[in-house]
């Protein structure tokens, strides 16, 4: 079971590449037609070095990391998981060429009552993504919500 002691664990490490191929797939995905995301030059016009990222590109990650072991490791069930939140800080722009590592720690665990009964545990988790030269790009915040069992 999460707890406070918790507070300042690593739950995972994961490696994201900014490819050209996800960008324009995630551009897709959320419905932006915008050149920018596709197009050296019409990025450069805007003022981008080179195609970036859309500023949530950061939940592909998602999709790469062990989510059961990351559970496991804070002591929740993860088939009663829900994202209840999730924030960004941005440092810069994401670009294509970025190889970001994201390191994502407990920042604070707490409980309360469910309206349909039984305890609730929230697990507050960020990942700092870091480029190549270990600077960060993006902060992403979450909360973890363990529904209360049935």
């Amino acid at each position: 079971m999460a707890d406070e002691s918790m507070v300042g664990m690593e739950v995972d490490r994961v490696v994201l590449e900014v490819e050209r191929g996800k960008v324009r797939e995630f551009a897709l995905a959320i419905k932006d037609p915008s050149p920018r995301w596709v197009d050296g030059a019409a990025a450069r016009e805007e003022g981008f070095e080179t195609i970036p990222a859309p500023l949530t590109f950061s939940v592909v990650a998602g999709h790469y990391r062990d989510q059961r072991s990351a559970m496991e490791k804070l002591g929740v069930d993860i088939a009663r998981i829900v994202v209840g939140e999730v924030g960004w800080t941005y440092h810069r722009v994401a670009v294509v060429g970025d190889v970001l590592e994201g390191r994502r720690v407990v920042t604070g665990v707490r409980s309360r009552e469910g309206r349909s009964g039984g305890t609730m545990t929230m697990v507050d988790v960020e990942t700092v993504w870091c480029d190549g030269a270990g600077t960060a790009v993006v902060t992403q915040r979450e909360t973890l919500i363990e529904r209360a069992r049935a």
